[in-house]
């Protein structure tokens, strides 16, 4: 296959240097793209939840209330989708850009555990039913990468960045704000304050996948980190719109 050489005012330029000076993943990490028909799957689940997400934010923006019960079963749809997309990187195979194994058990597998415990002790669904919403509705960061599986793009890439800096802004936020509201409440039991202590840990892999994803762009050429400042102004826009608080 022909090499692609660049020229000097080749915007890709500094992408293909980032590329090229990144340390090889271990095979035992690496893993490869699933199959198209399961990727899309898993996008059209992403929107779903996301679309969902969205509704349950601006009834809880409009009237502090929403239907728990509803979204209880699109929260366990999620598990299911990361269960699946886990099961699936323990076999080789990725469903979202550049995701490895490592990824997957940091961020996927503490949610489906947490959550089974969850139901297991018999944990009231609506302490955290903010931060449950928030979480499905940006779930289009997920959907994004599931399609840009097949369909790589560096631009749509770095764009995907900004916006998911300011997510992870978001879920470090959402993780403080509610794991005080609880703690602080009288209504806590033990259960649920023992498990409470897991939006600590998800505030910690917050502030480490931020940190990660402000390096990544400030590694990227002028064209390419333009498009990330874009947005993360876009999604400042849409998270203060459907923000559940």
């Amino acid at each position: 296959m022909r090499r692609h050489t660049s020229s000097p005012t080749d915007v890709t330029a500094p992408l293909l240097q980032d590329d090229e000076a990144k340390p090889k993943e271990a095979p035992s990490t690496r893993l490869e793209p699933a199959p198209p028909a399961v990727c899309y799957l898993i996008a059209v689940a992403y929107v779903y939840l996301c679309d969902q997400g969205i509704e349950h934010c601006r009834r809880l923006q409009k009237t502090g209330k929403t239907d728990v019960g509803e979204l209880t079963i699109e929260w366990c749809i999620l598990l299911v989708v990361y269960s699946i997309e886990t099961l699936l990187a323990y076999n080789g195979m990725t469903t979202l850009y550049k995701w490895n194994k490592r990824n997957y058990v940091e961020h996927h597998l503490p949610l489906v555990v947490g959550s089974v415990f969850w139901v297991l002790l018999g944990v009231d669904p609506a302490i955290h039913r903010e931060w449950a919403a928030l979480t499905l509705a940006i779930s289009f960061i997920e959907a994004s990468a599931a399609l840009l599986v097949h369909h790589p793009s560096q631009r749509w890439h770095a764009f995907r960045l900004g916006l998911n800096s300011i997510v992870q802004l978001d879920l470090l936020c959402a993780d403080l704000w509610s794991y005080w509201r609880h703690v602080s409440s009288d209504t806590w039991t033990w259960p649920s304050l023992i498990l409470t202590q897991g939006l600590l840990a998800a505030a910690a892999t917050h502030v480490y996948y931020g940190q990660g994803i402000v390096r990544s762009i400030m590694r990227r050429g002028r064209q390419e980190r333009e498009l990330a400042g874009l947005g993360a102004l876009v999604m400042l826009g849409v998270g203060l719109w459907f923000s559940p608080w």
